[in-house]
């Protein structure tokens, strides 16, 4: 299953669909989404998406949302995001656990450096 969006906000290599009987009743709920080698860029501006998952996981994205409320970029990410159930305006949807790990990060342009003791 190919899913495009305009513009379009990610752009992996791999992109993988997990269904479930779920389908058969809601079928624009997923059950997990993963994309992997590749760039997710979310604004406050961008559609929601026709569709939401159970999990959406990343493996080694780069990830950016320079206009939004949390200016974010990150490189080398791999999580995810449990549930996936973007909104206008949330991308990220309201009520998600979201876990990751990235190779680098900023925040508000801030960047992150690991601690040391």
């Amino acid at each position: 299953m190919v899913v495009m969006a305009s513009p379009r906000p990610w752009w992996p290599k791999v992109s993988d669909i997990a269904l479930s009987s779920r389908q058969l009743t809601e079928p624009r709920h997923v059950d997990t989404i993963l994309l992997e080698n590749g760039t997710l860029n979310l604004t406050d501006q961008t559609a929601p998406l026709p569709f939401k998952a159970d999990r959406l996981q990343l493996r080694d994205m780069a990830f950016n949302s320079p206009n939004s409320e949390w200016k974010l970029s990150a490189q080398r990410v791999n999580g995810g995001v449990v549930p996936w159930s973007p909104k206008a305006g949330k991308v990220l949807g309201t009520k998600a656990q979201i876990q990751f790990s990235a190779g680098s990060l900023s925040l508000n342009d801030v960047p992150a450096t690991k601690c040391t003791d």
